[in-house]
């Protein structure tokens, strides 16, 4: 059971920002064109604000294709529970090519099914292995290294970072939750 949740960072009206805030709000949004569901708890530190807006934007320009950060993204948000993410996340991650079983999958827990491209089922090893043993093996890190090279292995734990993070702040943000889609969990 999931209690109502009640926006403890909701988005502010300009004039109620510091100038700082209002400088980073403005940054944000002049370059995504919105604000990301994160941002509005992290504007209470500007300057980190920042810092993760560019973070994030690197990544999700960097070397590796989106299908592989959406599976990260599903993967954490069920790890977590964020429901918010996994919502946003889904329809994001079928149009970057991933299967509806896949996305089932991810969403119960289970182990990615037959026919997953070989790419998917890599990262899914690495963010798998990184999750639940805290390590990558070299089996895992040797065949995403040879598959993505060494900046796409650098990437990947960054996205798993970047993934878990966002998932976090969400959590405890608790935004309402959008209105077209639902969670597994």
């Amino acid at each position: 059971m999931h209690p109502t949740p009640r926006d403890r960072f909701p988005p502010r009206a300009r004039e109620a920002m510091s100038a700082a805030e209002l400088d980073a709000h403005d940054e944000i949004v002049g370059t995504r064109g919105m604000l990301p569901g994160p941002a509005s708890l992290m504007l209470h530190a500007p300057d980190a604000a920042r810092a993760y807006d560019a973070w994030s934007r690197a990544l999700w320009v960097g070397a590796l294709p989106a299908h592989v950060g959406e599976l990260v993204f599903l993967y954490l948000a069920r790890v977590h529970r964020c429901r918010y993410q996994w919502i946003n996340h889904a329809g994001k991650a079928r149009k970057a090519g991933i299967a509806a079983p896949l996305i089932d999958a991810l969403g119960r827990g289970d182990t990615p099914p037959a026919g997953t491209a070989p790419e998917l089922l890599e990262a899914w090893r690495f963010v798998d292995e990184l999750h639940t043993r805290h390590a990558v093996g070299d089996g895992t890190f040797n065949a995403i290294t040879a598959r993505f090279g060494v900046r796409g292995a650098a990437e990947l734990a960054a996205f798993c970072g970047l993934a878990a993070s966002v998932a976090l702040l969400l959590n405890v943000r608790q935004p309402p939750l959008p209105e077209a889609g639902s969670a597994p969990f």
